[in-house]
């Protein structure tokens, strides 16, 4: 089975955890559907990113509406890859705060991470609406 997930470009990117993907169970077409949720998430990642260092912001409510839609697809897609993975939906597990363009307290928030305790920062872009 192939470990290796390649992005858009055939450029090898991630690497599928070998001994987990064994001890779930996981199948070469869950490898497969993983590498497109990977490959998803660094999309809908890089989208958030132009749309926050985008230059011009006179519509910000339009922005925000924007990455909103982008942040639900994005958990969405996190939520496929815990069901691939064989583990139940959690968003305790999701790291919003690596998000590019997210200005939340990373460390405090890892710090939660697996809790339903979350930091947030009222001029992040993704989760304050502070463009």
């Amino acid at each position: 089975m192939e470990y290796k997930v390649k992005d858009k470009n055939g450029k090898v990117r991630w690497e599928i955890n070998e001994e987990l993907a064994k001890e779930r169970g996981l199948k070469q077409t869950d490898l497969f559907d993983l590498g497109e949720c990977y490959r998803t998430k660094e999309s809908i990642e890089q989208t958030i990113k132009s749309i926050v260092s985008f230059p011009s912001r006179n519509d910000r409510t339009r922005f925000n509406s924007i990455i909103q839609k982008l942040l639900e697809a994005w958990r969405e897609n996190e939520f496929v890859m815990q069901e691939i993975w064989k583990f139940g939906r959690n968003k305790d597990f999701h790291r919003e705060y690596t998000i590019p363009g997210c200005k939340c307290p990373k460390l405090d928030n890892e710090d939660l991470y697996g809790t339903s305790n979350r930091m947030y920062s009222g001029a992040c872009p993704v989760h304050g609406g502070g463009l």
